[in-house]
């Protein structure tokens, strides 16, 4: 199974108070709800159309 691995430095252009990458230089860690949605919405119309 292929998979990619992200190399190189890292730079923080976001130097916020309440980002993630401050969290961890303080030794706070960060959670982050995300998901991941591949739904094609422009696709949808057409779909109904034909089907």
């Amino acid at each position: 199974r292929k998979y990619y691995w992200l190399t190189g430095k890292f730079v923080n252009y976001d130097k916020g108070d309440d980002t993630d990458e401050r969290a961890l230089e303080n030794h706070y860690i960060s959670v982050v709800p995300v998901q991941f949605d591949v739904t094609a919405y422009h696709a949808i119309s057409k779909l109904n159309t034909i089907l």
